[in-house]
């Protein structure tokens, strides 16, 4: 038997109105017939989250036929008791101190993992593993499923159903997460496309704009900026259509995109411009990281949604002092509404202080490895986002009415069963 669920969007809140859950399996024929979620164009994104949605329950029949009420649990079993407050190893350290020595090892064990990742089976039992090498290797500890932080809660994400949510493989499209924005908070919040290029012969054809930013759709990290006619490094572009980035990272929200290119212009017309990264739980925002010169001198600061500078940094040390943006309150409110459907999410803002722009939609950010400088700063934040008893899984799991799949067992979707 075959399921579909399907219901109608209301006109002030982003409700998909096709849903593929459990055991589903639709035909192309099928999925032709299938009603347009968030009220995207014919010709744009509502065939690229029905493929997504497709190929990631079609990707593995025993995860396809848990049920709908079973989507939110983890993909694995937990963790033996033995690791829940997690345990140290390999390089013992007090705060995040470590020998030239330990650095140069801990460099080398990251650059094989990742040489390592591509040639894994592209199943999840496998994703599981590599992203818990990844855990041990940044932090030499286990993760913990209870009274951890930041980058447990990140682990678990990565390594749960949660992140086999077509929504959030269509927010990590560069390209597709614009009509996520224009839907949610209106286009005019979307910084302005110039062209997607979908092959590299496009990409070889057309005619750039003397200033532009060219970045990959289906990659994260990646980008060139070209300033006064500056010629382009075609031998690089071609490269990202030839890399899988889910066989980079194992992140599976990133398998099933499409690898295309993306021009735009600069925003504000500047090169450098400071990002505000919202850290949201629950649709609810609590800290902003400001990033300083990401591309040269790369600095952050960490603050409360009042303002409040926190004492310490993730990854790279802090920056100078930051005045509080005017328009802080559309800021946090534009990543509210954007961060509804997520339980935890990261929404990358721009603004100059007159208008917001979204950079882009984070799913795991630093992929759950990001260091807290000074490592104290670990706890702060903890009880920041989960209180003080930490996060735990159930936390994350619990269902909320505007989530992607408890719209679809709530009573106004009708349930239509197929042979």
């Amino acid at each position: 038997m075959r399921q579909r669920f399907e219901g109608k969007a209301s006109e002030d809140s982003f409700r998909p109105t096709f849903l593929k859950l459990s055991n589903v399996f639709p035909h192309e024929a099928e999925l032709a017939q299938s009603a347009c979620p968030f009220g995207l164009p014919a010709d744009g994104g509502r065939d690229d989250l029905r493929r997504i949605d497709s190929a990631v329950y079609m990707d593995n029949a025993a995860e396809a036929r848990a049920s709908p009420r079973e989507l939110n649990s983890s993909i694995l079993p937990p963790p033996q008791p033995y690791c829940a407050r997690g345990t140290q190893l390999l390089i013992p350290r007090k705060g995040h101190r470590t020998t030239k020595v330990a650095r140069q090892f801990m460099g080398v064990a990251d650059s094989s993992l990742f040489k390592m990742s591509g040639f894994l089976p592209k199943t999840r039992i496998f994703d599981y593993g590599f992203a818990l090498a990844q855990f041990v290797q940044a932090h030499r500890r286990l993760p913990r499923i209870s009274g951890g932080g930041l980058n447990d809660a990140l682990f678990h994400i990565k390594t749960s159903k949660e992140m086999l949510d077509p929504l959030r493989a269509f927010v990590s499209d560069k390209a597709r997460v614009k009509e996520y924005v224009k839907a949610k908070v209106g286009d005019a919040h979307n910084v302005p496309t110039i062209a997607v290029l979908e092959s590299y012969g496009e990409v070889l054809e057309f005619a750039y704009p003397t200033d532009c930013v060219i970045k990959p759709t289906h990659m994260s990290g990646e980008i060139i900026f070209r300033r006064a006619g500056s010629a382009i490094d075609f031998g690089k572009v071609r490269s990202w259509f030839d890399k899988d980035f889910y066989c980079v990272t194992r992140e599976v929200n990133y398998r099933h995109l499409r690898p295309r290119v993306i021009v735009e212009p600069y925003i504000f017309g500047r090169q450098s411009v400071e990002d505000y990264k919202v850290f949201c739980l629950h649709g609810r925002p609590f800290i902003v990281q400001v990033d300083f010169d990401r591309h040269t001198n790369h600095t952050q600061n960490l603050y409360t949604t009042d303002w409040e500078l926190l004492p310490f940094a993730m990854s790279n040390p802090m920056g100078p002092g930051k005045s509080k943006p005017a328009n802080l309150n559309e800021l946090i409110s534009i990543a509210t509404k954007l961060s509804e459907e997520f339980n935890l999410i990261r929404i990358d803002l721009y603004t100059d202080e007159r208008t917001v722009l979204v950079g882009e939609i984070t799913n795991c950010h630093q992929a759950g490895r990001g260091r807290f400088l000074p490592a104290e700063g670990e706890e702060i934040m903890t009880r920041i986002l989960f209180g003080e008893a930490g996060f735990s899984r159930s936390e994350l799991s619990r269902l909320k009415p505007r989530t992607v799949r408890q719209a679809a067992l709530t009573p106004q979707f009708d349930t239509a069963q197929r042979v």
